[in-house]
């Protein structure tokens, strides 16, 4: 995409932030900064992108609700904005206008953040959290907050993973699903409502490739193309056809083969191997891009205006 004079490899966004990976590695947020999570040395809100501090290059950033990580083209994993419950993984809780570093000595290949924790997976695997721990995020069997990367348990090796507000999921490298953190309304997938401090399995069959989280709903895209979501459904954001919470995952309906898909808030959004996006959920601000404001509850097409 293209910003202003900006070409952008990758966008990604907070709470009422944005921040995106420029041509070169560059990294560039805009919007709001009263936590510091635009990076750039300020507490100055912007309406354009203003390039972080430092001279990273970076491969990947992840939006948390009041802060930002990114993974730099060097492997390590930087971190800036809100920090009251050890989010930048800094090894404090100290608010930073500017990137600081996050676990010495590891190497991340994969990043998500939620609302106030983060997690990245390392060269070999391992999954590691960091930052608030009340509902289990963090997946090391406790509930309490750390300041720094904590390895979640098990002894699972992973892929992917994503993080929702507070809870996180992650595929194997056997292309199983688990999930731990909150489960009020079925997010975890397991076929109940408890929460757990551990990754627990997904409760399907399905083998995925990747996973994604909204708020509080989850969704994964198996290799052959198909998404499955489950948690919280009152919107549609599931995309079964129905309003229903499901405490285990169901398949969104239309027969569409995904090459990607993205689950954010209460909505979900993918992209079909013919290229057609489609999405559907939470829809009163039209981000569903179906020139309605109704929600929906199974994909909708997104269409574009003439040119």
């Amino acid at each position: 995409p293209i910003v202003g004079d900006l070409e952008f490899n990758q966008i990604t966004t907070g709470n009422a932030h944005t921040c995106g990976v420029a041509v070169g590695g560059d990294a560039y947020c805009w919007g709001s900064d009263e936590r510091g999570q635009l990076g750039d040395a300020t507490t100055t809100s912007r309406s354009a992108p203003v390039r972080v501090s430092g001279n990273q290059s970076f491969r990947v950033l992840r939006a948390g609700q009041s802060h930002t990580c990114g993974i730099t083209t060097a492997a390590d994993v930087l971190c800036w904005g809100a920090n009251e419950r050890g989010q930048l993984g800094d090894g404090s809780t100290t608010t930073r206008s500017s990137p600081v570093s996050v676990g010495a000595g590891l190497r991340f290949v994969s990043l998500t953040a939620g609302w106030t924790h983060s997690c990245a997976i390392a060269g070999d695997g391992t999954a590691y959290c960091w930052g608030s721990n009340a509902k289990g995020q963090l997946g090391n069997g406790s509930h309490i907050d750390s300041r720094a990367p904590v390895p979640v348990g098990g002894g699972l090796k992973f892929t992917s993973i994503a993080a929702g507000s507070t809870h996180t999921c992650a595929v194997t490298d056997a292309s199983e699903a688990y999930c731990w953190g909150n489960n009020s309304v079925g997010q975890l997938g397991i076929g109940s409502v408890a929460d757990q401090a551990s990754p627990t399995r997904v409760e399907t069959s399905a083998r995925f490739a990747s996973v994604t989280l909204g708020s509080v709903h989850s969704c994964a895209r198996t290799r052959s193309g198909q998404a499955w979501c489950w948690g919280r459904n009152v919107y549609g954001q599931l995309g079964d056809g129905s309003n229903g919470n499901r405490e285990a995952p169901t398949r969104v309906v239309g027969g569409i083969a995904f090459s990607a898909l993205n689950a954010s808030g209460a909505h979900s959004c993918g992209t079909a191997t013919d290229g057609e996006t489609t999405c559907w959920g939470y829809n009163v601000e039209g981000q569903l891009g179906d020139g309605t404001q109704n929600h929906r509850a199974r994909p909708m097409r997104v269409t574009f205006p003439a040119r």
